[in-house]
């Protein structure tokens, strides 16, 4: 993508996945065609989730491609008019002459569609004629290797579909919304049980915010499944007297009609879902509240300032008094000080909770700030590794403080020391029997027998990498990236296969010793800090 294509260059992109993946793949190429607006830009994405949104897609994309299942699926008894339908479908794609397929769903049936269409290049999974899943840069390597594999993915979605696009990160222009207005949008429903807040909780929130806030309005939105709920909230004994200024509006709206109360209201708040992301493609603050397995990293809503509340693991609800101190803070200051949290809410609630910040990082990433200060091993290994991808992938130098860990986490954090030094030593095993390889393949006779025993020693050294990765978790991403990478080097020939192995092995020797150092740099921070506060106890 960094290479300069013809003005009549044509891009597709494929995006299978649901209404919220497809409104950050939005939001990503808005920032594309900003920038080169050259580019023919098509969208191949499933009628269900692109057509209600045609009026935000059609001015971002040059021309869409609807894929309907339904009427692939025509019959349960024949599969000939399926196979016509979608011939006829890909026949259509086909004359775009694509130049290069980006795949932004990342579904084993989006890398067979991504196989069948067309292109002189193709970006993001995709299988190969043996219907291998296969890819080839390094963003969508991160993907394979991290985001669908673990928690310690750094990145938000939209900064990854960027990332594979070639978005120049100094010069995005995020949404800004001027519309001074009263009204909040609020969705508190989910798509799955577990991310689900109580009714009782959000009656209570509402009574509160509407009680104090003479001029608040809020609209409660809701799919139409949504429905007894929505009128649950609405009717019940505490709100009966707001109603004048509670509108509700389950299953009932367009998505234009949703999009138009978003660009007029100052605030979400709700759930991880499609809604919190249109509200930040419509340029308005956001409060997301996050239950389950979502991934606040990945899935906040992209733009700066937003917040998100994520229940941990151990606790059993977000508690009452934390979501309602945050949504007053927000309505006062826009903002949320943890030191008010403090005065406002006891430790022992706020201890249940992970308040994040949206903030944008010096290189353009949007990065996800918890406002406590302190951290956890895993969020200390994901700024580490936010730091080692970004330079690695994109040369892009992060400037993070260090992260403030406590000295059980620091203890945690020294425990991998060792790890790292046994893994670059096998890293190092495995550039030499690679390196033997590659010059016992430049002989005009190659000895098969050598060649057979140094590429046993590389699947043994292969099986003492994932020993090592089982035992400590947080090596996962590195091992798992180069595991990918191993697994689709480039090349026609065996000689220029086994090059490349050398220049992997060469590259993987070099990020451990840049993990080790950034690791070290950690511990080292925290070490200074505690002897600073001893020497100030003892002084004192």
């Amino acid at each position: 993508m960094k290479r300069k294509m013809n003005n009549q260059a044509t891009i597709g992109v494929l995006q299978i996945t649901r209404f919220g993946d497809l409104i950050q793949t939005a939001t990503a190429c808005e920032q594309f065609k900003l920038q080169y607006p050259q580019y023919k830009l098509v969208l191949i994405c499933r009628e269900k989730f692109g057509k209600p949104f045609e009026f935000l897609l059609s001015q971002i994309f040059d021309k869409i491609y609807y894929l309907d299942l339904k009427q692939i699926i025509e019959t349960p008894t024949s599969i000939e008019p399926g196979i016509k339908n979608i011939s006829f479908w890909l026949e259509n794609i086909n004359n775009e002459n694509l130049d290069i397929l980006v795949n932004f769903s990342w579904s084993k049936s989006s890398q067979y569609i991504a196989h069948m269409i067309k292109a002189k290049n193709h970006m993001g999974l995709k299988c190969d004629r043996g219907l291998r899943p296969v890819t080839h840069d390094s963003w969508s390597t991160l993907v394979f290797s991290s985001v669908m594999r673990g928690l310690l993915n750094p990145f938000n979605l939209v900064d990854i579909y960027m990332g594979i696009l070639g978005v120049k990160r100094e010069n995005i222009e995020i949404r800004r919304n001027q519309v001074e207005s009263n009204q909040i949008l609020l969705h508190p429903f989910a798509s799955v049980k577990e991310k689900t807040w109580s009714t009782d909780k959000w009656i209570e929130i509402i009574y509160q915010v509407i009680k104090n806030r003479e001029d608040i309005i809020i609209t409660i939105v809701g799919s139409k499944s949504d429905t007894k709920s929505c009128e649950d909230l609405y009717n019940s004994k505490l709100l009966t007297p707001y109603q004048d200024r509670i509108k509700i509006a389950p299953g009932t709206l367009s998505m234009v009609e949703l999009f138009e109360i978003a660009q007029n209201s100052t605030l979400f708040i709700g759930s991880d879902s499609m809604v919190g992301q249109l509200s930040a493609f419509a340029g308005i603050q956001t409060l997301t509240l996050s239950k389950g397995s979502v991934r606040p990293h990945e899935t906040t809503p992209y733009g700066n300032h937003n917040f998100n509340l994520k229940l941990k693991e151990q606790s059993k609800d977000l508690p009452y008094q934390v979501v309602m101190s945050c949504i007053n803070q927000i309505l006062d200051y826009k903002d949320i000080d943890y030191q008010r949290l403090r005065e406002e809410v006891s430790l022992k609630h706020l201890r249940t909770t992970y308040i994040y910040q949206t903030q944008f990082s010096n290189t353009g990433f949007l990065d996800l700030k918890e406002i406590q200060g302190h951290e956890t091993t895993q969020s200390a290994f994901r700024t580490i590794y936010k730091i080692l991808w970004a330079y690695y992938i994109e040369g892009a130098e992060e400037n993070c403080s260090p992260p403030k860990l406590t000295r059980k986490y620091i203890n945690q954090l020294k425990n991998y020391i060792p790890a790292f030094e046994q893994l670059f030593e096998l890293i190092d095993f495995g550039k030499k029997y690679s390196l033997y390889i590659f010059n016992e393949l430049d002989k005009a006779s190659p000895n098969m027998d050598e060649l057979r025993m140094n590429s046993d020693k590389l699947t043994e050294i292969d099986n003492l990498q994932i020993y090592l990765r089982n035992n400590y978790p947080y090596l996962g991403p590195l091992v798992d990236f180069f595991t990918v990478k191993k697994a689709n080097l480039p090349g026609n020939t065996v000689d220029e296969i086994a090059a490349h192995s050398v220049l992997t092995y060469d590259d993987y020797s070099n990020l451990i010793s840049a993990l080790y150092e950034l690791l070290g740099n950690v511990i080292k921070a925290n070490d200074d800090e505690f002897k600073e506060q001893k020497q100030k106890e003892v002084a004192e």
